[in-house]
């Protein structure tokens, strides 16, 4: 399993290194003061994106259904998390219910180093959220792994 954490984790990190590089040759996205520094939030949003895979995983019945229960969760957090739209145009009720997914803490990091232009320390204290995420999905993940291997015939 650690095998396939790690592959999966190391394959959002390239995905990712994608983006920014295809965001910045092709559109001319501003990586901001310090472009290595996004490599902070996104080990840390791809980490608890890995993690939050695991529970999607373990709360299935079936491999067909791990793509719409995944794909659902991982819709609202965007939507809600301001990957969609900014925060700022949320109610405030959503703005605050953002603060418990993940996807709110990277969109902040990103936008404080890129659009924001801030020094790479900002971005630590989201970045430390995000690996927090990740231990919690991990845990989560991995105790209904551990349950569904003792239920199995």
């Amino acid at each position: 399993m650690l095998a396939k954490l790690s592959a999966r984790f190391a394959i959002g990190l390239a995905q990712m290194c994608v983006l920014f590089t295809v965001g910045r040759a092709a559109f001319g996205v501003s990586l901001g003061r310090a472009p290595w520094a996004l490599v902070l939030p996104t080990a840390g949003i791809v980490f608890a994106g890995t993690a939050f895979g695991l529970v999607v995983a373990g709360v299935t019945q079936s491999r067909e259904a791990v793509l719409p229960i995944g794909s659902i969760a991982i819709l609202t957090m965007a939507a809600m998390g301001g990957c969609w739209w900014p925060l700022d145009l949320e109610p405030h009720w959503m703005q605050r219910a953002a603060l418990l997914f993940p996807t709110t803490w990277a969109m902040d990091a990103y936008n404080d180093l890129m659009i924001r232009r801030q020094p790479a320390p900002t971005v630590l204290a989201a970045t430390a959220v995000l690996a927090g995420f990740g231990v919690i999905y991990l845990t989560i993940g991995l105790i209904l792994f551990r349950y569904r291997l003792r239920r199995a015939p």
